[in-house]
């Protein structure tokens, strides 16, 4: 949501993407109106945007692994037995891995710009050990984002804040976003 208030013309993006699959268009916000799984995955906008959310701000910064062959080598450098840590953080923003990496982009999950993005995104980390929620998560920042968007303007109240690395990520102020609620009219 603070990206999203920072960076209007997605969210003009966003809401028309919204409006035309029908998601949450009569200001009756109750779960009896709530949007379908279909209705949430044809707003490919959408999801470009809770992709590079988590982009920019994992939900964890960091993922370790073992190296359980003892006899393995990377650039003639034994590392079996060793621990091995990735900066999810710092990989989802690296230049070399991605274009513009500090800026909000959606699109980059969409037009295919940035290649095969596999082994690049891990914001829910990979293989036997990722996110056992990650497919739930997604679908429930899509219906959240989606009632929010449609039901408030948004107005960041700081955009000079910053991620603070922990065991989890979290902004440092809070990354506060004002709600105003929106006329009938623009829904």
């Amino acid at each position: 949501m603070w990206e999203l208030s920072q960076h209007p013309e997605a969210l003009t993006t966003l809401r028309t993407e919204l409006k035309e699959h029908g998601v949450w268009t009569s200001n009756d916000f109750s779960s009896s109106n709530a949007p379908s799984y279909d209705q949430l995955q044809k707003c490919v906008f959408l999801e470009g945007v809770v992709k590079e959310a988590l982009r920019l701000y994992p939900p964890a910064s960091g993922l370790s692994r073992k190296c359980e062959d003892d006899y393995e080598s990377h650039n003639g450098m034994r590392i079996g037995g060793a621990i091995l840590i990735v900066s999810v953080y710092v990989m989802h923003r690296h230049p070399d891995l991605w274009k513009y990496p500090d800026e909000f982009l959606p699109q980059r999950f969409i037009d295919g710009s940035e290649g095969d993005i596999t082994p690049k995104y891990l914001p829910f980390s990979k293989g036997k050990r990722d996110c056992i929620g990650k497919y739930f998560a997604l679908l429930e920042a899509k219906l959240a984002i989606s009632a929010l968007v449609m039901r408030y303007d948004l107005e960041c109240d700081d955009p000079t804040d910053y991620m603070e690395q922990v065991l989890t990520n979290l902004p440092r102020r809070g990354a506060k976003v004002r709600f105003r609620p929106r006329g009938v009219s623009d829904a």
